[in-house]
């Protein structure tokens, strides 16, 4: 059976990473991520980018390190420049925010159909 594909976003390690919060809403954030990491990443091919990298690597030095143990093992899309040009594209015709622009491209320059979000319940 093939694995569907899933783009892991960066707010994922970050929950992963992160110490418990005070907050009751983040708190359940972090523990549904947490379930959603221990029962079901390996029902998929989980997939990053640079642009994911980049953004684990900022802020506090021991935070960006456990964030990267997370994903340091997961394949890395290439944005080629044909990944380049169609974000281009999606930014003028869809208007899409220049954070997204980037990601909608990869994600369907490398047929990756699935898109973890920031809250992993509303996946499951």
């Amino acid at each position: 059976m093939n694995k569907s594909a899933l783009y892991l976003e960066t707010t994922i390690s970050s929950y992963l990473a992160a110490r418990p919060s005070r907050d009751i809403v983040v708190q359940a954030h972090q523990q549904i991520t947490w379930d959603w990491w221990n029962s079901c990443r390996g029902d998929y091919e989980i997939y990053i980018s640079e642009i994911v990298l980049k953004e684990i690597a900022g802020g506090d030095q021991k935070a960006a390190e456990r964030r990267y143990e997370f994903v340091k093992d997961l394949e890395i899309l290439d944005i080629s420049e044909d990944v380049r040009q169609l974000g281009r594209d999606l930014a003028v015709f869809l208007r899409l925010p220049k954070r997204a622009e980037m990601r909608v491209a990869l994600k369907f320059c490398n047929r990756v159909r699935v898109k973890l979000p920031s809250n992993p319940s509303s996946s499951l």
